[in-house]
C-alpha cells in the first residue's frame, strides 16, 4: 500500500463553518448599529425641516400682516394658497422645503403630517403646528412655530 503525505496546510484552504458564523454575526452587529444611528439622523432631519418650515411660514404670516393689518382667516388646508396669492410672501413662501407641500398644496411637516393653522382672531400671532414624530397632536413632541 501507498500512503500519500500531504502537508498539513494543504487540507486547509477554506473557512470553517464556525469563523463564517462569526463573520456573519459580526456584520449583523454592525448593520444594527448604523441602523441605529441612521434613524436618529433621519428623526433630527425631519425635525429641522420641519423648524425651517415654521420659520418661513412665521415671515410669510408676519409680512402678510403687514400688507393687510390681520392673519389670514382660512383653515389649515388653505393657509398655502392664502399666502401665495400675495406676491411678496410668495417670494418668501419659495424658501420652503422642497417636502413642504403636499399634492393638494397642503403644508407639511418632515413627516409628511399637516400642519394645524390656529388664528386667534384677536390680533396676537397665529400659531402654526406640527404633531411631531408621532403623528398625534397635544403630545410631547409637538411643534409650535411661537417656540421658534
Amino acid at each position: 500500500m501507498h500512503k500519500i503525505f500531504v502537508k498539513q496546510t494543504d487540507l486547509r484552504r477554506g473557512f470553517t463553518l464556525v469563523e463564517i458564523l462569526v463573520v456573519i454575526v459580526i456584520i449583523t452587529i454592525l448593520a444594527a448599529a448604523m441602523m441605529g444611528i441612521g434613524k436618529g439622523i433621519m428623526e433630527k432631519t425631519k425635525r429641522n425641516t420641519t423648524e425651517t418650515t415654521l420659520q418661513v411660514l412665521n415671515s410669510a404670516l408676519q409680512e402678510y400682516y403687514d400688507q393687510f393689518k390681520g392673519y389670514p382667516t382660512c383653515g389649515p388646508g388653505q393657509l398655502y394658497q392664502a399666502l401665495d396669492a400675495l406676491p411678496s410672501c410668495r417670494e418668501i413662501l419659495e424658501r420652503l422645503p422642497d417636502n413642504a407641500t403636499g399634492a393638494d398644496q397642503r403644508l407639511l411637516d418632515g413627516w409628511g403630517t399637516p400642519l394645524d393653522y390656529l388664528n386667534p382672531n384677536d390680533g396676537n400671532f397665529p400659531s402654526v403646528s406640527s404633531a411631531g414624530s408621532d403623528g398625534d397632536f397635544n403630545t410631547a413632541d409637538d411643534i409650535f412655530s411661537g417656540d421658534l
